[in-house]
């Protein structure tokens, strides 16, 4: 599977590279007054808006991205979306890892270079910004 890796609060994540439009450095974002608590607001990626969703947030880590380093932008239908994610941002090709709890927002676990990742499901990132 391939798949695109970055780090977020020192852990190691990574979402299938069939689910990325792109990934950009993270230009300014601006607030959405009354916003729901899963988006840090919204930004230009890729020559459109997009919703800036807290991945930190999402995946109930302790600390959100105030200032995230990048961008993902998902691919379609979902291109309308992009994850505020932190360094280290790679691809790579992983392995599937059977039986590992994931967590909110995860669909398992996949081996990249030897190193385990949670693999982030896309779809259930955007259910819970809908939710939050």
């Amino acid at each position: 599977m391939d798949l695109l890796t970055f780090h977020l609060a020192g852990t190691p994540y990574a979402l299938p590279l069939a689910a990325v439009a792109e990934v950009v450095r993270a230009p300014a974002v601006r607030r959405v007054p009354a916003g729901p608590a899963g988006v840090l607001g919204i930004a230009e990626a890729g020559g459109r808006i997009v919703a800036v969703l807290d991945l930190a947030f999402l995946l109930d880590e302790h600390a959100s991205l105030t200032a995230p380093e990048h961008l993902v932008r998902l691919a379609a239908p979902n291109d309308r979306s992009a994850l505020a994610v932190g360094s280290h941002i790679g691809t790579g090709r992983g392995t599937e890892v059977p039986g590992r709890d994931s967590g909110p927002g995860a669909a398992g676990h996949v081996l990249v270079g030897g190193v385990p990742h949670i693999l982030l499901d896309p779809a259930q990132l955007l259910e819970r910004a809908a939710g939050a």
